[in-house]
């Protein structure tokens, strides 16, 4: 597989992953998909995992400090 292959099929798991909560099935889903589109870039762009892995765990962070009321949550809320 070539890196452009590659890295469209990553979008696509992570946009069916997260399609399977029912927080994620509105048009919410792109801006995860759109996120990882940027830390697979810069992965590919570095050529280390570091910026994918420290861009996830950011966005974890981000979410569980925001709570409940920020725009994206962490999956599942039941």
């Amino acid at each position: 597989m070539t890196g452009k292959t590659c890295r469209i099929a990553s979008l696509i798991v992570i946009g069916l992953y997260h399609l399977g909560y029912p927080e994620f099935r509105r048009p919410q889903v792109l801006l995860i998909i759109a996120g990882v589109g940027v830390q697979s870039l810069a992965c590919l762009l570095t050529g280390s995992p570091l910026p994918a892995v420290a861009g996830h765990v950011a966005m974890h962070l981000a979410a569980v400090l925001h709570g409940m009321e920020s725009v994206a949550q962490l999956p599942p809320h039941y």
